[in-house]
């Protein structure tokens, strides 16, 4: 993703949104709510984001899955009058089939479309389905977090609001009696999670709530909705009942376990940069400790990398290509796997792809993710990824950059996994796109 893609996004998004304002006074308050809703939600994107370190690629593509994520509460709204799933359709799903239909991501990459596509279409589901790759998990956890925590604003203070004539869609119409019913009691205390389908009171849809914090996959995130007090708001809205004393008895219990891990994390107070060159940045870090200690951090800020595996058949035999250079860090010629770092604004297939022909004369038919992982979080703040690349097609060029001298050859795949780790393939990095290829073998 480039950097001009979010304002065209957003540009898109207020124009579509606009659109479904009516005559009808109540139903465009319930667009405005969706409407400030997306935006309250890009900025504690924007707040994870921060906390976790994320920039460029990665920072565009969590806030486009932010600002996108509701996008189909509108179509919803216009065809249901309702912003309850279960009594209309699948918001997630109406929203992936908007994106498509409005062509809206058409300029950026298919990784960026799926991964973005995919947060919106899972950001409501109960569970995130097992099969979506490292990365697609990654920004739906995200967005499913920035989500919630807003939800967690919007409903509280519609909890506070005492005019009698409000608009009851937000707690889907239900009835307003304080009972908390047994369907929902017992799912609740069991593991937290309540059924949508099993709700008959606000009261019910308050306790269905709190199980929402079951599902906060990021700690930053966690803090980040304690800090700003939303669940408390709910919890003194609930009827001073046995069940909903024991109700907020568990989720207590539950955020505790959070507690014992508070003392680990740091603050960053300020960060300066000390060096920059060609290949990365050095900076430092000036850290509070929650006992309020003062330390600093180095960190080497560097492009994100990647590898590329790829495979051949010849003669009934499969072999990797692999590249021979001279690496100026341990002073020796080493086999590794073709790799690189990204350019300003490329995807990491891209960047892939591009290594593959540059350093192998070797163009990819297909190419298949197999992991990503920060190799080093003690200082680096990159990401590593590794593909598999099949198909290849021989152009019997390379095009190396100034200074860039490397040689290509076929190891067949047995005697690259036995060498692997040891003398000229002492490439740690390789040993990591090795075990991903393995792992999916």
């Amino acid at each position: 993703m480039k950097n001009t893609d979010i304002p065209r996004i957003k540009e898109w998004f207020e124009k579509y949104s606009a659109n479904f304002f009516t005559s009808d006074e109540k139903f465009n308050a319930n667009i405005r709510l969706k409407i400030e809703h997306s935006y309250r939600v890009l900025e504690r994107m924007d707040e994870i984001a921060d906390s976790l370190g994320l920039k460029g690629r990665k920072r565009r593509i969590a806030r486009a899955c932010a600002l996108l994520h509701d996008c189909g509460r509108f179509e919803q709204l216009k065809r249901h009058e309702t912003f309850a799933d279960f009594r209309s359709e699948n918001h997630g799903e109406l929203g992936a089939w908007v994106i498509e239909q409005e062509n809206v991501l058409s300029l950026l990459s298919a990784s960026a479309r799926g991964i973005i596509t995919t947060a919106v279409r899972y950001h409501n589901a109960k569970a995130i389905p097992e099969e979506l790759t490292a990365e697609e998990r990654f920004f739906t956890e995200l967005t499913r977090d920035a989500d919630k925590i807003d939800i967690f604003k919007v409903i509280g203070d519609y909890y506070l609001d005492e005019n009698p004539d409000k608009d009851k869609t937000l707690v889907h119409n239900l009835n307003e009696s304080p009972e908390i019913t047994d369907e929902v009691f017992a799912e609740f205390m069991n593991d937290g999670h309540v059924t949508f389908q099993n709700m008959k009171t606000v009261s019910d849809f308050k306790i269905f709530q709190l199980g929402w914090v079951w599902d906060i996959n990021n700690q930053e995130a966690l803090k980040i909705l304690d800090e700003l007090g939303y669940v408390e708001t709910i919890i003194s809205t609930l009827p001073d009942s046995p069940r909903g004393r024991e109700a907020v008895s568990k989720y207590r219990q539950f955020i505790s376990r959070f507690e014992k891990e508070r003392h680990l994390g740091w603050t960053e107070i300020s960060r300066e940069k000390l060096y920059d060159c060609r290949i990365f940045s050095l900076y430092s870090s000036q850290r509070r400790s929650s006992e309020n200690t003062e330390a600093t951090a180095y960190m080497i800020d560097a492009p994100d990398w990647v590898t590329v595996v790829p495979r051949i058949e010849k003669d009934g035999e499969e072999y990797f290509v692999m590249v021979r250079q001279y690496r100026h860090g341990s002073m020796k010629i080493t086999t590794e796997f073709p790799a690189g770092t990204l350019e300003p604004d490329e995807e990491p297939e891209e960047a892939a792809l591009r290594e593959l022909e540059e350093e192998t004369g070797y163009r990819a038919g297909r190419i298949t993710w197999l992991g990503s992982v920060n190799p080093n979080p003690a200082f680096l703040t990159n990401t590593f990824t590794a593909y598999l690349a099949e198909g290849l097609i021989p152009t019997g060029k390379q095009n190396l950059d100034e200074h860039e001298y490397v040689d290509y050859e076929l190891i067949p795949v047995d005697d690259a996994i036995k060498r692997m780790g040891s003398g000229e393939y002492s490439n740690g990095t390789m040993l990591m796109a090795l075990m991903y290829y393995m792992r999916g073998r």
